[in-house]
This record gives structure tokens, sequence and C-alpha cells, in this order.
């Protein structure tokens, strides 16, 4: 296909680097793709001299009349089609439409280099008003696997069939660089698992592999980590654990674990750790057993095999994919001269390349078990929707070309600890980011919350240098050392959703299911003091199932009602803000809640919740609306215990449980709790 007039002009291989002035952007709305930038000085930059890039067409109608026989054109209409849809359905959104926003794009487009991660181009646009700037497209580049160009463009096309050979060449190439070429740690041989499936010599028996029980022997082994599905299609019991250790057809498996025993044999290994298989399923001991070691199965393997766009076992891994379009483009790049291959790239993975990494759309990424087996795996190959991606310590690649040096999940990466405004926090990075990965994950039995977290723990526990037993250390998702900070845990836009039954005591965020951030008290004081901390664990994983608990906490206890007071612009803002609770003899307008289930909270009823806080730590700091120094605190919203958080011999007059989070603020006020605290008159309750 050719290129039109403007595309002609523009020298693609040498492109101006992406504005240095544009670090900084608003979170991505509407799934992500749509990305207006920020300046980083929030000035307007026309007026500062600054350029955006080369410049491309200048309307919207030369663009797409361009692109009916200009490809690079099409590629770039792609992008700009999404923008367009999604500020449509942003502007249907309430939110989007009371915020201060800049307008739509201008439609003068700039090119220039991707930000990072890969070879190849974006599309800018500044907005109509203000300063902003928006993503429009996205273009990479990559080449095919015998082209002339293949040692200066990193990307490979992505065919169809994730099986053809150049692929599974890619597989071996990408495990031999890790073992010849990086620094960090090698894989060894290890002790293999106590049950392990030997796939065997497929020239020899191709249809047969066995359940084998290695006793102590060594070897390289792959693991699989994937999604069960609702349903458990081939599993290993007490009724057929005799006949896995004889033989196993192939045929017989689901298809997620036949490409399994693919992928393995692919790669020259003998043995094939997978947990429906491994473990045997109505055998609790053993279970229990093994997956309180299972991270310990991940941590020693020789690579993993993550199924991650499988959302069951019967789906497989190694079906066809999407065919991509790619333009082939001639240019001067890197000191030489060839053709490459342009395709689109999703906006999202554009502007954010830690998208490439999270792939947050994929189902094994939603999968609680999944996070553990990732961060311990030493390598893992991640069969996606779209290519295929290799892990390791050494950094992370994709089939077309992207490419990262830092490892975005792992407990190694000692830069987590030195972060940007390090007062902001006083616990461990790392453990705030496992925690926000995990919290909204989901899991087939619900009961397993803090189980498919624990080999996590005792190896977080292990790297950061812990003394004691973690167990000792480590309750129901918090830490003793940090349970301050680990007690100020927040429910994300309170959407939590508490289960039928009792899973973890109120004040962990075990207890609910939603996506968890953290109140950092790295700069605050502390009102609180955590006394006699206690958790009920009935199995042999000390980190597993909770059956109960209770923690003592010395702090004041202050009764909080509904605030009536209307907002200042209520018949602008939409109604549906934050409940706002009040404290008597302060503010009447009071201060705006974050309840960790709002689906709990009836409008109508909150005071007869019979509400209080319990302050926890205060800092001073410039108030939003007088822009005065004030003291404000973080607290945690309680009511008395009832139903299943009330725990036998608790005086019901001194037992809560936990509702959701309230930040207070006023001199005075916090003043006298601070007074309380000095003066010992703090009194002692308990929350379950």
């Amino acid at each position: 296909m050719n290129l039109c007039d403007v595309c002609k002009t523009v020298p693609f291989g040498d492109l101006p680097d992406f504005p240095t002035w544009l670090p900084t952007f608003h979170l991505p709305l509407m799934e992500r793709d749509l990305v207006p930038y920020l300046p980083i000085d929030n000035k307007e930059w026309k007026q500062e001299g600054k350029t955006l890039g080369l410049p491309h067409h200048q309307t919207l109608d030369m663009l797409r009349t361009a692109a009916e026989s200009c490809g690079i054109c099409q590629l770039i209409n792609v992008g700009i089609s999404r923008v367009l849809e999604l500020l449509v359905v942003a502007n249907e959104s309430e939110w989007y439409r009371y915020s201060d926003k800049s307008g739509p794009p201008t439609m003068e487009l700039f090119v220039c280099k991707r930000e990072a991660g890969g070879d190849g181009f974006v599309v800018l646009s500044p907005a109509v008003k203000n300063y902003e700037v928006f993503l429009m497209g996205a273009i990479g580049y990559c080449v095919d696997y015998d082209s002339e160009m293949k040692g200066k463009v990193s990307g490979r096309i992505v065919p169809q069939d994730p099986k053809s050979p150049n692929v599974l060449g890619q597989l071996r190439t990408w495990l031999q660089s890790c073992e010849q070429g990086h620094n960090h740690e090698k894989v060894t041989e290890r002790k293999l698992p106590a049950r392990i499936l030997d796939v065997g010599n497929p020239e020899l028996d191709p249809n047969h592999i066995r359940l084998y029980e290695p006793q102590g022997a060594v070897g390289y082994y792959a693991t699989l980590s994937h999604c069960w599905g609702d349903s458990l299609q081939f599993t290993t019991t007490k009724a057929t654990i005799e006949q896995r250790r004889s033989s196993i057809n192939i045929l017989d498996l689901p298809q997620t674990f036949q490409d399994a025993v693919k992928i393995t044999r692919e790669l020259g290994l003998r043995y094939l750790w997978l947990d429906s298989l491994c473990i045997c399923q109505d055998d609790h001991r053993d279970w229990e057993r093994e997956s309180a070691i299972m991270g310990d199965i991940y941590a020693q393997s020789y690579v993993s095999i993550s199924a991650m766009r499988s959302l069951k076992d019967t789906d497989g891994f190694l079906t066809s994919r999407s065919a991509r379009q790619y333009v082939p483009l001639k240019l001067n790049f890197d000191g030489a001269s060839g053709t490459v291959l342009a395709f689109a790239l999703p906006l999202a993975c554009a502007a954010h390349g830690s998208r490439y990494i999270e792939m947050g759309r994929e189902p094994l990424s939603m999968r609680a078990w999944g996070l553990q087996e990732r961060y311990l795996a030493p390598r893992i190959l991640h069969f996606a929707s779209s290519q295929i991606s290799f892990e390791c310590d050494g950094g992370f690649l994709t089939e077309d070309g992207f490419a990262d040096t830092d490892r975005m999940f792992t407990l190694k990466n000692k830069d987590q600890e030195t972060p940007k405004w390090p007062v902001r926090y006083r616990g461990s990075n790392i453990w705030r980011s496992i925690l926000s990965f995990y919290s909204d994950r989901h899991l087939s039995k619900q009961s397993d919350k803090l189980s498919a977290l624990s080999g996590l723990v005792r190896a977080f526990y292990k790297v950061s240098g812990g003394a004691k037993e973690a167990s000792d250390m480590y309750v129901a998702g918090l830490w003793r050392q940090n349970i301050i900070e680990d007690l100020c845990w927040q429910s994300i836009g309170g959407r939590g959703v508490r289960p039928a039954f009792y899973r973890a005591p109120s004040w962990s965020w075990a207890s609910i299911n939603c996506s968890v951030g953290s109140s950092g008290l790295g700069d605050f004081t502390d009102i609180a003091e955590v006394g006699e901390v206690s958790v009920d664990v009935p199995g042999e994983n000390p980190y597993g199932e909770v059956t109960g608990g209770f923690l003592q906490i010395c702090c004041p206890l202050v009764p909080v009602r509904m605030s009536y007071e209307r907002e200042s612009d209520w018949e602008k803002k939409p109604p549906e803000r934050n409940l706002r609770l009040q404290i008597e003899g302060e503010d009447p307008y009071g201060y705006y809640s974050m309840f960790d289930v709002k689906e709990e909270i009836d409008r109508d009823k909150v005071d007869e919740m019979n509400l209080f806080i319990m302050p926890i730590a205060w800092k001073t700091a410039e108030d939003y609306k007088t822009k005065k120094e004030e003291k404000f605190a973080v607290s945690i919203l309680v009511q008395p215990s009832v139903g299943p958080y009330t725990e036998d011999g608790i005086d019901r007059n001194l037992s809560f449980r936990r509702v959701g989070l309230l930040h207070p603020s006023g001199t005075k006020l916090i003043d006298s709790w601070i007074s309380m605290k000095e003066k010992k008159e703090l009194k002692s309750y308990t929350i379950v």
C-alpha cells in the first residue's frame, strides 16, 4: 500500500524524542485507553515555544481521506477512532461531565518516538482548551524472522498460530539468552516436588505421561499457572492416584494441560508440576501441606508456563490468535536502510509500559492464586490473548518487541523500597504493591483468601530479613511490626463485598472482597496503641485460613452521626457522593466517610448504626478550603460488633467491628485526643 504525501515527508526512522516535559499524565479513563497528558510545569506549552514532534495531518478529515489509500494513516486512524469513541462515552458519565477538563483534541496531529519500551512512534494532539495533550495513536515496528533488519529491530511478527516453529524457537531463544546473558541468579537443578508429572520422551511414547513420586530426586521442571474454571475437569483423588501413577492418556486431559505438556516437551524438559494433578484434591491434609509450600515449588522451577489467556482448563492456550494488520514501511533506521512492518499498538500500553506487563485484562491476571505464582517463579512464559511474553529478573519481553529491563512482579527490587516520597509510608512498598495487585483477584473457593497468598507471605518475610518466624509476625494479612499503618487499609471506592461466611476479623482487608489501598502514615504521629492481637488458625498452614481473631486497641472512641448540611455546589454536582459524618460540637458539614462496603449503608438509617471513630494517627497539613495549617487524623470507623463478629467472652459494650475510615480535621479537636493520650486517659477496646 502506498503512503500519502504527508507520510512520505516524515522520517519515520528518525523522529524526535517523546517530549520530556510530558512525563506525567492523568490516570487514563475508560479502560485506560483515553490518555490526556499533563505538562509537568502546568504551563501553556505553546506559549513556552515547545513542540509535540513533527507535524502530520492537521485535521481529522485530512487524515481520514489519506487513510483511504495510505496504510500508515489507516493505522493512525485506528487509535483516533478509539479515542473519539471513548470521549463520547466519557461525556455521558456524571464524573467526567463535571470534571475540569480541557476539551476534546484539536486533531492537529504530531508524531514523535514512543516514550519507551520499543521501536515505533506515537501520535499526539493538543486539547482545545488549556494545556493538555491527548495520545491519539501509537504504532510499533517489527520484522519477519528472516528479515535483513532483524539485528536492528527487536520485534517480530506475531503469527496467528502460536505453535509455529518460529514462535517455539523464540521461546527457546529467550530462555537461552537468560541463562547465558543475564547476570541474575541462575536456575539450577532442584529437588523435585513430592509428586510431579513425568512427560517422558515424546519420540518413544507421545500419547502418555504419568504421575511420578521422585523420593528426593533432583532435576529441572516446569510449572503450570492456570485458571481452573467452574468445574474440575481432570484431577488426582484418592480413588484415581494409583491409576495416575501408572499412566495418563494425554488425550484425556483438558486442552490447557495438553498444551502445557507440549510446551514442556518443546523446551526439552522431562517434568511438569500441575496443582490439580500433583495434589490429591480430596485429601485435606495433603492439600494443606502442599498448598503451604506451593510458593517454593514455583520458586524452584526451571520455568513457569502461564496460561494467561485461558478462562478455564478446557480452553487451552495454543489456539489461533487474531490476525494483525501490518503495513510495510521503508525507512532509514539506526544506521541501516530496509523495510519494517508497522502495526497499531493499544493506546493504554503505549502510554503505560506497565500495562504490557500487568496484562490486567487476561483471565489469569484476575486469579488470586496466580499472583504468588508470578512473583515467585524465576522465569515465566506468558501465553496471552495477543502474543507470548517472557519474564525473568532480567526484565520483560514480548514477541512484537516491547522490552523493559525491570521486573515488576518481584520481591528482589530494592528500588521499590526507596520511593519518591520516602516519608509517606512506614511499611514496605513491596508489600503494599503485593496487596494492590492481589486484593481484588478472584477465588473459586472464597475461604482461600489468605491461603492463596501464604507462599508469597513466607517468601516476602524471608527476603525482608525477618529474624523470627513469619507466623509470629503476620496476622490475617497484617504485619505486627507495622500494625498501626496496616489497620488503615482502604476499600477503594467502597466497592467491597462481604462474603457470606466468616473469613477474617473485620480489621483485616481479607474480611471483604475489594481492591485495597493504603493510608500512608509515614509522617503521622500515633494516637492509638495496639495491644494484644490474636487469630485462630485451624490448619497446618500458619499463614492460611483464619476462623476467628481479635485486636485490642487503646484510643479515643468518638461517636459520629449523619451530616445533613448541603454541599455548596449541590445543584451542579452529582448527588451520589460519599456520606458525610459529623462529630458533636464540630463543623456540622462533617467529613466524607469511606465505608468498606457501601451496599451495607442505608442513607436513611445511618444514625441507627451507632457509629464511632477510633482516631489512629495525626499530622499537620494545609486545609484545602481555608489554605491554613490544620491538624487532621486518620480514623477507623466502627460500630458495636454483631452477628458473626461477636466473640464469646468479650464484653459487647467494648467490642466493635470495623466498617470503614474517616479523616476528621480540626486542631482543637485533635489536640484534645493528644492530651488524652499524654494524660493516659485512653481506654482499651476490642475489634473483632
